[in-house]
Parts: C-alpha cells; sequence; structure tokens
C-alpha cells in the first residue's frame, strides 16, 4: 500500500497560497444553518451538541452521493462497506457495530426524514433530492433511543412547497462508463395541496476487471447498477394542521463488492497448517503465489461471480396540529427491505491439486460462496409533544414503538480436499465430497421495542439554561417458534459429494426469546457567553439492545453464549460554538470521554457440536476520549475556507478472544485499539475565489481528506490494518446567471491510491468472510480508485 502522507502538507500549502486570504472583506456573512438535532428547529450555533449539517448542494460539491462519502468530511466518523451483505458499518468516535448478520442491530441511529432505519443494507437509497444530512457524534440516548451508542445520521429530504412549480434534472457521465440522473419536480395541485416526485439512476462499471476463470468471462466487481424514487404528497387543510405521505422505491442489481485474496507474506515459508475440520484446502509446499493477482486492487479473477437483487419500498405518514402551546406530531413508517446477494467468499479463482482418488481431474475448482436471502419488515410509530409557547421552560414529550419481523435463507459452500479425509476415522466426509454446505433458515424472527421519553429545558437568565432528559426502553427479542417445528428457525448442516444432491447431517432448532430494558439519561448545562458564543457540558448514557446467536442452537461448548446483553456508554461532553469577524468566521469545538461497558464483540467461537460459528458476546469495558474542530471562513470577496479535524483515543479493555482461526488458540487482545477508529483525521476545502465569465459563475473548490492509520479487527495485526492516506478531490462549478443551467467538472480520489476497505485474516470481526485462508493471504476489498467526469444540471 502507498503511503502518501508526505503528500498532504504540500497540497495543503498549494491550496492555501491559491487562497486570497490577506483579502478580508466585510460584504457577506455566513449563513444561519437550521437544524433538527434536537427534535426541534434552532440554529446550529444553538444547539448544545456536537453536529455537523450539510445542505444538497454543499453535499453535491464534496462528492458526497452516499454514506461513505461522508467519512471524508465528519470529524472521527468513519462508513466502512461491508461486502458480503452489502451493507454500512459506521463508526462514530470509535463506536462501531463489529456484527452484521442480519438479525443484529447497529451501533449509529439512521434516520431518513425522522423515520428509523433499522438494516443498514440499502442505506444509499436516501441520497438523492436531498435538502440536509446532519450527523450526531455521541451517544443519542434520550431523544433516539436504543442503537445510537455512537450517534445518528438524519438524512431530510426536500419537501413539496405549495404554490410553486419548480423543477431539477441532474446528468453525470464518467469513467468506468458512469451514468446518473437525478431529477425533481415539486407540482401544486390545489391551494392546500401539493406533490414533489424524484428518481435516482446510477449505473457505472466494476472497478475489478474480473479476469476468465475456467473459459468463462465474468463481469467486474465494484459495479453500480441502483435506481431509486420518491413521492411526497403534502395537504395542509388549515393553517395549523400538514398531512405528509411518502413513497419510496430502491433497487440495486449488478455483481456488487468483491473480496480478493492478497499475499500478506512469503507463503512458502508458512508451516502446513490443516484444522480438524479440514477447512485448510492447500497447505504452503503446493501453492504458488503467482497464482495471486498481482495487482488484486485493479484485476484479479474470482472463482464464483456474485450477483445483487435488493429492493426496498417504504411508505411514511407524518401529521403535524400545532395547538395554542404545543405541537403535536405523529410519524408511522412500514419498511419492506429484501436483499438476496451471491459472493465469492475464497478471493482466488485459481483451481487447487489434490490426491483424491475421488477426483479424476486431478484438481477442484475455488468455487467457495455465501449466498443469502433475507426479508425485513418493519413497522415503527412515534408520537410526540413539543411546546411552542413563549417562556423559560419548554419540554418534549414522546412514545416510539417498533416491531421488526426477518425472514432469512443463508446458504455457505465451502470447497474441501477429499485426500484429507484420510486423517480422520471415521472420515468426516464421506463418498468423496469436496463441498460442505452450511445452511441457516430463520423464520418469525421478531425484534420489539417500546418507549417512552421526555426531554425539558429551563433558561435561568438570557446566559444559562439547564436541559436534562430521560427516557426507558423495553426491547424484546425472539427467534424461532418451537423446539421441533421444521418450518420455525433452524441450522442446518450438510454436505454435497461431487456431483450429487444435498446430504443432511443435521438440523438444529434456532429457538431464543429474551427481553431487555433500560434508562437513558442526559443532562447538561449550556452558557450563552454572548450573541455569538455558547459552551455547553452534558452528561449522559447511550444503550444498544441486546441480541441472540446463531449456530448449532446459537451455543459455545460452554452453554453460556446464546443471547448477550446490551451495551452501554456513559458520555461527557464540553463544547464551545462561536461566530467571529462579524459573522465570517466559525469555529465549533468538542471534547469527549466515554466509559463503555459490556460492548458487543463478533468473532469466531467453537459450539457444542464442534462446528465453528460468527458468534457476538460481551467483551470488557472500554475508554475512549478525543477532541473535534470543525470551522468556516469567508476569504476575500467571494472564497471561503471550510475544515474539521478529529483526535481519538480508542482502546479496549481485558479481553482474550477464545478462538483465533490462525492457530485455534486464544488471543489476548487487552489494550488493542478499537476498529475502524483513526487517531487523527483531517479535512480541508477551500474556494480561493469564484469568476464572473461567460454570464456566470465559475467556481473552483479543492478539498483534502487525511487520516493516520487503523485497523480491521482487534488483533492490531499489520496485514489487517488500514495504512495513512491522503484524498484529494477537485471540482470546478459554473453556474449561468439567469437560466438556471449548471455544469461541474470532478475528480475524486486524485491520488488513485488503493485504499483498504477492508481485510480479513481467518476471522470473521468486522466483516467479510471466515474462510479467509492466512496460507493465501487475507480476504480483502478496496476503496473507490480515481474517478472523473463532469455533470449538468438546472434548477428552477
Amino acid at each position: 500500500m502507498n503511503k502518501p502522507s508526505k503528500l498532504f502538507p504540500a497540497v495543503i500549502a498549494l491550496i492555501i497560497g491559491l487562497s486570497p486570504i490577506s483579502q478580508i472583506a466585510a460584504q457577506s456573512v455566513l449563513e444561519e444553518v437550521i437544524v433538527t438535532a434536537q427534535k426541534r428547529e434552532e440554529s446550529l450555533q444553538d444547539a448544545p451538541v456536537a453536529v455537523t449539517a450539510f445542505s444538497g448542494r454543499e453535499l453535491s460539491r464534496a462528492g458526497v452521493q452516499d454514506p461513505e462519502g461522508l467519512a471524508n468530511n465528519v470529524p472521527n466518523f468513519d462508513v466502512t462497506g461491508e461486502p458480503n451483505r452489502d451493507g454500512l458499518i459506521i463508526t462514530i468516535r470509535g463506536v462501531a457495530g463489529t456484527d452484521v448478520r442480519n438479525a443484529a442491530d447497529p451501533t449509529t441511529a439512521f434516520h431518513v426524514d425522522g423515520s428509523y432505519v433499522p438494516r443498514m443494507s440499502g442505506a444509499n437509497a436516501y441520497f438523492f433530492d436531498v435538502d440536509r444530512v446532519e450527523v450526531l457524534r455521541g451517544p443519542q440516548g434520550t431523544l433516539y433511543g436504543r442503537n445510537s451508542t455512537s450517534g445518528v445520521v438524519n438524512v431530510i429530504s426536500n419537501k413539496p412547497v405549495m404554490g410553486e412549480f419548480d423543477a431539477t434534472g441532474e446528468v453525470t457521465l464518467g469513467n468506468y462508463s458512469l451514468f446518473g440522473f437525478q431529477g425533481a419536480v415539486n407540482i401544486p395541485l390545489t391551494e392546500t395541496l401539493a406533490t414533489r416526485m424524484a428518481v435516482m439512476r446510477h449505473d457505472r462499471d466494476g472497478y475489478r476487471e474480473n479476469r476468465f476463470y475456467n473459459n468463462e468471462p465474468m463481469r467486474d466487481g465494484d459495479d453500480a447498477d441502483e435506481l431509486a424514487g420518491r413521492f411526497h404528497l403534502m395537504w395542509e387543510p388549515t393553517d395549523n394542521t400538514s398531512v405528509l405521505f411518502t413513497a419510496e422505491h430502491y433497487s440495486r442489481d449488478g455483481v456488487g463488492q468483491v473480496l480478493v485474496s492478497v499475499p500478506v507474506t512469503d507463503i512458502n515459508s508458512l508451516p502446513d497448517t490443516t484444522d480438524p475440520l479440514g477447512t485448510r484446502l492447500i497447505n504452503a509446499n503446493n501453492t504458488d503465489p503467482s497464482l495471486l493477482a498481482p495487482n488484486p486492487a485493479d484485476a484479479f479473477p474470482l472463482g464464483t461471480e456474485g450477483k445483487r437483487d435488493n429492493h426496498d419500498n417504504n411508505f411514511r405518514l407524518e401529521i403535524t396540529h400545532n395547538f395554542n402551546n404545543f405541537e403535536a406530531y405523529y410519524l408511522g413508517a412500514f419498511r419492506d427491505h429484501n436483499r438476496d446477494f451471491l459472493s465469492d467468499t475464497r478471493g482466488v479463482g485459481v483451481a487447487l491439486p489434490t490426491t483424491s482418488p475421488a477426483v479424476a481431474s486431478g484438481v477442484i475448482p475455488s468455487d467457495d460462496f455465501i449466498r443469502e436471502s433475507t426479508t425485513s419488515d418493519t413497522w415503527t410509530h412515534e408520537l410526540r409533544f413539543t411546546s411552542t409557547h413563549d417562556g423559560p421552560f419548554q419540554w418534549i414529550l414522546g412514545g416510539f414503538y417498533l416491531e421488526e419481523e426477518i425472514y432469512a435463507d443463508f446458504d455457505l459452500q465451502l470447497t474441501r480436499d477429499p485426500a484429507l479425509n484420510a486423517a480422520f476415522s471415521p472420515p468426516f466426509l464421506p463418498n468423496g465430497s469436496d463441498r460442505i454446505n452450511v445452511r441457516l433458515i430463520f423464520e418469525d424472527q421478531t425484534a420489539e421495542s417500546i418507549a417512552g421519553y421526555f426531554n425539558g429545558s429551563y433558561d435561568f437568565n438570557e446566559s444559562f439554561t439547564l436541559n436534562a432528559g430521560v427516557r426507558y426502553t423495553y426491547d424484546e427479542k425472539d427467534s424461532g417458534r418451537a423446539f421441533g417445528d421444521p418450518d420455525g428457525s433452524r441450522f442446518i448442516l450438510g454436505l454435497r459429494p461431487p456431483g450429487g444432491d444435498f446430504i443432511q447431517l443435521f438440523n438444529a432448532p434456532q429457538v431464543v426469546n429474551e427481553s431487555w430494558d433500560e434508562v437513558t439519561w442526559k443532562a447538561g448545562l449550556d452558557w450563552h457567553i454572548n450573541d455569538d458564543t455558547l459552551a455547553y457540558a452534558t452528561v449522559g448514557t447511550g444503550y444498544k439492545a441486546g441480541g441472540y446467536n446463531r449456530g448449532s442452537q446459537g451455543l459455545t461448548a460452554d452453554g453460556s453464549l446464546a443471547t448477550y446483553d446490551p451495551e452501554t456508554i456513559l458520555a461527557y461532553e464540553a463544547g464551545l460554538k462561536m461566530d467571529f469577524l462579524n459573522g465570517r468566521g466559525r469555529l465549533n469545538l468538542a471534547a469527549f470521554y466515554y466509559d463503555y461497558e459490556d460492548l458487543q464483540q463478533a468473532a469466531i467461537r467453537t459450539a457444542q457440536d464442534g462446528t465453528r460459528v460468527n458468534t457476538t458476546f460481551n467483551a470488557t469495558d472500554a475508554e475512549i476520549y478525543g477532541f473535534e474542530a470543525e470551522g468556516t471562513l469567508l476569504v476575500g470577496d467571494t472564497g471561503s475556507i471550510n475544515f474539521s479535524m478529529g483526535y481519538l483515543d480508542a482502546e479496549i479493555g481485558s479481553l482474550v478472544i477464545p478462538d483465533d482461526l490462525q492457530n485455534g488458540l486464544p488471543v489476548d487482545v487487552s489494550g488493542a485499539e478499537m476498529i475502524h477508529a483513526p487517531e487523527f483525521n483531517a479535512t480541508i476545502g477551500i474556494i480561493p475565489m469564484t469568476l464572473q465569465a461567460f454570464n456566470g459563475i465559475i467556481t473552483p473548490r479543492f478539498q483534502v481528506h487525511y487520516e493516520t492509520e487503523s485497523w480491521f479487527t482487534l488483533f492490531n495485526r499489520p496485514q489487517e490494518q488500514k495504512d495513512d492516506f491522503t484524498r484529494t478531490d477537485i471540482t470546478v462549478t459554473y453556474e449561468h446567471n439567469n437560466s438556471g443551467w449548471y455544469g461541474e467538472a470532478f475528480v475524486y480520489n486524485l491520488e488513485d491510491d488503493d485504499v483498504l476497505n477492508d481485510s480479513i485474516c481467518g476471522e470473521m470481526i468486522s466483516s467479510g468472510s471466515p474462510l479467509a485462508d492466512p496460507l493465501l493471504g487475507c480476504t480483502s476489498s478496496f476503496s473507490a480508485p480515481r474517478t472523473f467526469g463532469f455533470r449538468i444540471g438546472f434548477r428552477n
């Protein structure tokens, strides 16, 4: 991997040298930013919480078209794509969800127009026709509740406007045969009725060229084939009442993100090893390192071509009525989430030799795969009352209900060498089998959550305000129906001989019912030092619900891990928000300390029957502390500088991982750095000036993001490390003065560095495959290479 960190100071110096910082004028000031981070409209500078907000136009200029793009623009914020399940792992201030299975909960509460999204796959569906995106850093246990231990991401779409016709459209073309389209139209139907319709299309060839395997062509991996639409219908029967109905659809096809085996050492120097089940297909003496991809971030062969067939249908109903002294608000939502994927899991497409007489050809195709079909149906309801009167005491009172039902069919095929059977008595793989299939079928997995909350603030005087809130949450989760019920959730282990039918070895029921409850709270004091400066200090708690494991009855050998408990955080934060230079400068600072207890960690464990399963358990505690800064400065008559930076120290407490797939022994990871948590990250975006030309305005923008190395697993091994890197993005925008037409040329990742997105070597800790053979290297995925293109569009 390249280490381009030396480029960062040079690029910064060049960009700042282009900026007329000395020409500070007073003709303009920074606009006020309105957010709803605390579920009421308020100025960003008056909100006593660390929140970053972007308008839709700011997102476009910064090249943010999905949640992963936010990672380069928010301090101490990381988004990692989960290759197999097409999902996301969002990490804020070192707090990350390491379990990515279909029934696992994230640590970040993701919302669209205030509606909770329980499954993190398909989050790209919402990043079009956006009014703004808000990112709240730190646990939000009172107003947002469960599964917000790291923070909240809230995407707010553009809503219908009464009495105005408006239309926008944009076409994007770029390398890798990129074609994108976004369009929206606002139509007033009557004086009290209006609709807004928006559509998004994103189509692109894959970044990873797949070579021919077995003389058959394969489509490129890491491609894009997305289509989404949104329909809003707003009715305002009176001045005090509004009703908003929303329908959304999203679909994704194509190959999807892919994994590849990357050599990390001299393979032939490693010892010969096989695990008790013969999962090592080959050993060091018959492995040719030249068979591996010379440039895995660009081109490599796979044994199985992946596919994606994902789609979501979402419906929301919002009703708002203003009474004399308070506002009543109801939000009901239904989400139908469907995900069907197939992925190569070995990350190498070479056929491998065998001495087994059962295989006449003498080689075994490397066609390991994982396939999963998941359906999640979710109902959510929220009812809240918000004070609107004048006076020192303001309050919010609300209740929340969630019900989710999940169906999943999971099939994992692993290649085995029949010759290894000779080492076992009786043979583990009968009839010369060279395939083993593990199948999991989950029906009637349900989750139910009920909560009530209250949040209030009291102004002692013009300078000091006390904030306090409390929330009670009850969670219940159920897996399966009853023991012996053939239609309930079950774990099936079987074999598939060459050219033969599936042979079932056992069928274990999956029956777990567990409930938890938690009281979360927050208290803080605000000090309005003057009209332009706010200082605040808060202390509060966050809570993530517990869950259940799957596998051979979901139990480890000691029978203790059928379920795992909730995790909690006690968070302390102090911040300062100020405007200066007569409104031309803005600076927001935050410092924090977390006491993190019972954090949920995923690792490979040994079940009662000897099989190895991905298991989540409660680790010990962790300590996290850090600092953040964000700012904006207007320079010259038309220039500006935006920057953000974050410092983070996040270490696990005392923890021993019981089973390490590389040697079968426990591993002490006490004191390890937490995953996806770089010590330092910074971004600077500069508009040196705007130019009047061709009856319009030309705006160049330069953005540089830098972050230090981070880890993908708690083992903190070099081969599972993301190197420090620099990413430079450049855009040049032209906006016509009168017609509303605009154009933009862009280059993203100017350095064209191969930045790891994930790397797993034998353990499933954050994502990827538990089958990654250390004799072949590590199973890895990569972020996007250099991309460039242009877009043209219009706004009314």
